[in-house]
């Protein structure tokens, strides 16, 4: 039985042995913006969703979404309760424009206008860390032609970067 257990624990280990987000931030000058992206792993997500809606009584299936509708609103609603941008010392909300599938993980896209220069990014990420003890959350930030990262987790879950 030990070695079934071990052999289970082993397989799922290696099919995803880590939890891990990426955020990209890029400052596109020529349009005033900042354009965001968020990369999970679609399972990840899927479990977080579930045991934040665990009382609704409705399994979210984020790979094979019932209603893609409903699922935007719900991925959507999650990133602005989890992710937060200051930016030049202002808060900023931007804006959720969707997300798409790519094999087993999504990619969120999120933009704020208005921005002309990016002098200093204050970003706050709790994606998926009530969910996982181990979940990290790395974020690069592209600039005036410079890429600045920092890692967020569970004792760091806010930063600055600044160009």
């Amino acid at each position: 039985m030990h070695f079934i257990v071990s052999f289970f624990t082993s397989l799922l280990f290696a099919i995803h042995p880590f939890h891990i987000s990426v955020t990209s931030i890029y400052h596109a000058e020529e349009e005033n913006s900042l354009q965001i992206t968020v990369k999970l792993f679609a399972d990840d997500l899927e479990e977080a969703l579930n045991q934040n809606s665990a009382e609704a009584g409705a399994y979210i299936d984020v790979l094979n979404p019932p209603n893609r509708a409903k699922l935007d609103s719900i991925v959507q609603d999650y990133l602005y309760q989890h992710v937060a941008f200051t930016v030049n010392e202002q808060p900023v909300q931007p804006q959720y424009l969707g997300f798409e599938q790519e094999d087993l993980t999504m990619w969120c896209y999120l933009e704020t206008t208005s921005i002309s220069s990016l002098e200093k990014v204050k970003v706050q990420n709790t994606l998926l860390l009530n969910t996982f003890e181990d979940q990290v959350n790395i974020v690069h930030v592209r600039a005036n032609g410079v890429v600045k990262s920092m890692k967020l987790a569970h004792n760091q879950t806010i930063d600055t970067i600044t160009f």
